[in-house]
């Protein structure tokens, strides 16, 4: 008996690091993913829209975005956006890209040498700092230095809202490339007279990586350069996406196809307030520094997408409360009595004969 414990026991080990090492393995790629999209904002801004599946505003704002560049997917939203060129002032196309390029935003961060960093442990705290990697870092390279005025929108989705910034990808993004670049920039800054040492950046790093765990999906960085440049979070809720019946639920209003694209202008509007607000020196010198515009969604939700299993449980449940509710049916009445059948009179009996005289 203990042998077969024993046995199990391993088998529960061993599968269990199995899959770790596969969820491991999936996060690692999808990261490496994210890094290529990071190097295609060289010299250009890109929009990079994080949306999860389970999130109703990431999947109203997928629709709307498809509704307005008349296509039928997000992919090929995404590149009808990317590859159109248009005059059109009117046009959805034509105000993302004319409003978020380097010479029509208002640039506080314009030059940053390009130093390396990394993080160090105090040997006296014990606790890890980040510091100039003096052996790779190089000021005769300036970031932002070649930008053009080249917008782009790309896109990259993970599994669940519950999950954002605590696992997998999104935890990778904040934990490895957000919460560094933080440190590059405020080392590589050279304007301010801010006395900036491994205390001092290691604390703004931590207190910008705070204000970011609290925000909820979907959520819009702005890259310029490789760089972080902004970041905006949430949509308006448009759809009920139920899965088994999703409807726009703007749509109830008679200019619901207006009010979508009314949205999308303060969308822009947002992530144009999200780029003028950063500000290195400013994030530097604040002891309570701020990336991101207070947004004011009117129609947001806070609820998720439900699960087809879900569904099925609510639909089970339902029919179960009816049954229970239903009043049970009243008896039958039971069949009246049939009356006895009427005897036949008996016969009148013949008259006596009359004796002879």
């Amino acid at each position: 008996m203990k042998k077969l414990l024993s046995l199990l026991a391993c088998s529960f080990v061993i599968t269990t690091s199995a899959s770790f090492a596969i969820s491991c393995k999936t996060t690692d790629k999808q990261f490496q993913e994210f890094e290529n999209l990071i190097n295609q904002s060289e010299n250009k801004t890109m929009i990079l829209y994080l949306g999860a599946s389970d999130n109703k505003s990431a999947k109203s704002f997928e629709q709307g975005l498809e509704e307005l560049t008349k296509t039928n997917s997000l992919e090929q939203a995404i590149k009808n956006i990317n590859e159109t060129s248009t005059n059109d002032a009117t046009s959805f196309i034509y105000k993302f890209k004319s409003n978020l390029s380097w010479n029509s935003t208002n640039n506080h961060t314009k030059v940053l040498n390009d130093v390396a960093v990394k993080k160090d442990k105090n040997s006296k705290t014990k606790k890890e700092r980040w510091i100039i990697d003096q052996k790779t870092s190089s000021n005769s390279k300036q970031i932002f230095k070649n930008m053009t005025n080249d917008v782009v929108i790309k896109n990259f989705k993970y599994d669940s809202d519950d999950e954002i910034w605590t696992k997998g990808l999104t935890s990778k993004i904040l934990n490895e490339y957000l919460v560094k670049n933080w440190a590059k920039v405020f080392y590589g800054e050279t304007s301010s007279s801010f006395n900036k040492n491994d205390n001092t950046v290691t604390e703004k790093v931590e207190k910008l990586q705070d204000k970011v765990k609290n925000l909820k999906g979907p959520i819009f960085l702005v890259l310029r350069d490789k760089m972080f440049y902004g970041i905006v979070s949430g949509f308006e809720t448009f759809s009920k996406q139920d899965q088994k019946n999703a409807t726009k639920t703007i749509d109830n209003y008679p200019n619901g196809s207006d009010i979508r694209k009314n949205t999308y202008d303060q969308w822009i509007s947002y992530l144009k307030q999200a780029i003028e607000m950063y500000d290195v020196v400013k994030l530097l010198q604040d002891s309570d520094p701020m990336i991101t515009p207070k947004t004011e969604w009117k129609y947001q939700g806070t609820d998720k997408v439900e699960n087809k299993k879900d569904d099925k449980k609510n639909g089970k449940d339902e029919k179960e409360k009816a049954k229970e509710e239903k009043p049970a049916p009243s008896p039958s009445p039971s069949p009246a009595p049939q009356p006895a059948p009427t005897p036949a009179p008996a016969p009148t009996p013949a008259p006596a004969p009359t004796p002879a005289k």
